[in-house]
């Protein structure tokens, strides 16, 4: 009896090792992904004091579309062309932020900047997701487990978010179609990896919703399955190499 309650005791003092160690690595993961967000969201912050400049004109300035959202909206957002493009999603956002901000410049660009802020966190949370799939398919080494992972994801995530390269897009109101894109791919990037880990339906099927709303974000987005084919090829390695 007294060897069976030694035993009960060290399976509990395990289980409440590993729900320890469980907790700290889930809070330094979210602690991380704060930072990811607080460190782009200040390095963009000068972008309120923006006005609106060229596209934005028509975009926003000039854009009967975003002013009222009424009955008629939908098919006119739907099912109509604007300024040679079609990304409703797109469109939507801007209304949304004429109904709280009218044609205050500063909060059109305070939500360019928080979408921007928030894909960065997202392309974290696809590092960390890539390097644990890669390390379950044999590619051993201390930069592909624990804080080294997550070393490596926060690297690129901050990278990501504060690189010149992107300045246009978050600076430049008529850009939100990137941004907005780029949100839904990685979301649905974020599915699908999801689901090849546990043959989810649900899982799939919010994959392919994201890559809709990616579309209807900017056209751009056809590219994505080519994205996937890739991620199946490495690191998940469902396409099987062809033998020699």
């Amino acid at each position: 009896i007294a060897g069976c309650s030694a035993q009960e005791k060290t399976k509990a003092g395990g289980s409440l090792h590993g729900a320890e160690a469980s907790a700290k690595m889930t809070w330094a993961v979210t602690v991380t992904a704060l930072l990811v967000f607080a460190c782009t969201v200040a390095v963009y912050l000068p972008a309120l004091n923006n006005d609106f400049v060229w596209d934005d004109v028509t975009y926003i300035v000039e854009n009967s579309w975003i002013r009222t959202l009424d009955a008629q909206s939908p098919a006119k957002i739907f099912f109509s062309f604007r300024a040679g493009n079609w990304h409703p999603l797109t469109w939507i956002s801007h209304a949304v932020d004429y109904h709280f901000w009218g044609s205050n410049p500063s909060g059109h660009h305070g939500t360019s900047i928080v979408i921007h802020a928030c894909n960065a966190v997202l392309v974290f949370y696809l590092s960390l997701l890539l390097l644990a799939r890669a390390g379950e398919h044999g590619v051993t080494g201390r930069w592909i487990t624990g804080s080294y992972r997550r070393f490596a994801a926060g690297v690129t995530a901050l990278l990501f978010g504060i690189h010149p390269v992107h300045v246009e897009s978050v600076a430049w109101v008529a850009e939100r179609k990137d941004l907005l894109c780029a949100f839904f791919v990685f979301l649905s990037l974020l599915s699908y990896l999801s689901y090849a880990a546990s043959a989810s339906k649900v899982r799939y099927t919010l994959a392919f919703l994201f890559f809709i709303a990616a579309l209807m974000s900017k056209p751009m987005a056809v590219t994505l399955p080519i994205m996937l084919l890739l991620c199946d090829y490495y690191p998940l390695q469902r396409i099987q190499q062809p033998l020699a």
